[in-house]
């Protein structure tokens, strides 16, 4: 039951709110393997998520997905700018959900002293559903010629392994970590796209789909 007493600022809302759905989670829990942060607000955890303008349609679908469940602000997310290197402008939307102190264990599952991990087995078997599959996908994969990568560079390398063979023993993907200057990534390869596809093509956007059907 959503919270709905006496009127409090935005980031009061939450503290009472769960259990969580599955699809709650496997939604926090692929984007959490992509680019999304979970924020320890002291009692409480939310989760932000930031992308540039280039994906504005499946920015837009999670803002709705999260709103229509009570999850965030209801009101769209507004275009923002961020001056980087060299003076070079970006623009990028940022969406950040109510914190739930429900949510606190998601936090301690993906963070060790700050630094963001893959959590443990036994969360990712519960909660890395062909749909959060997906939401990874969407949100950190990227096309490349026979196969698919998931720019997973900013996880140490032994959880990425662990991530390789949990595709592999779970799914059945023919998959490896492949080492580049950023750092180490998954490739899934081109004979385990149709196999990918059947799992998660039917929760892909449309302005996604390339991303598996390129291969």
């Amino acid at each position: 039951m959503f919270y709905t007493g006496p009127k409090s600022t935005l980031s009061q809302l939450p503290l009472v709110v769960g259990p969580h759905s599955l699809e709650v989670l496997s939604l926090i829990f692929g984007s959490l393997l992509g680019d999304s942060h979970a924020e320890y607000r002291g009692r409480s955890t939310r989760i932000s998520f930031k992308q540039s303008e280039r994906h504005v349609e499946y920015l837009m679908w999670f803002h709705k997905f999260l709103a229509d469940r009570g999850y965030c602000n209801p009101n769209p997310p507004q275009l923002k700018k961020l001056v980087g290197k060299k003076n070079k402008v970006y623009f990028y939307y940022r969406i950040n959900s109510w914190s739930y102190a429900s949510l606190n264990w998601i936090h301690y599952a993906f963070y060790n002293e700050g630094t963001k991990r893959v959590p443990l087995d036994i969360f990712l078997d519960l909660y890395l559903t062909p749909f959060a599959l997906a939401v990874w996908i969407m949100d950190d994969g990227g096309a490349t010629q026979g196969g698919l990568l998931l720019h997973t560079y900013s996880f140490p390398l032994e959880d990425v392994q662990r991530l390789v063979s949990f595709l592999h023993l779970k799914y059945q993907l023919r998959c490896h970590m492949r080492l580049t200057k950023s750092g180490p990534m998954i490739y899934i390869f081109k004979d385990s796209l149709p196999r990918l596809q059947s799992l998660v093509l039917h929760y892909i956007l449309p302005s996604m789909r390339y991303k598996l059907l390129r291969g």
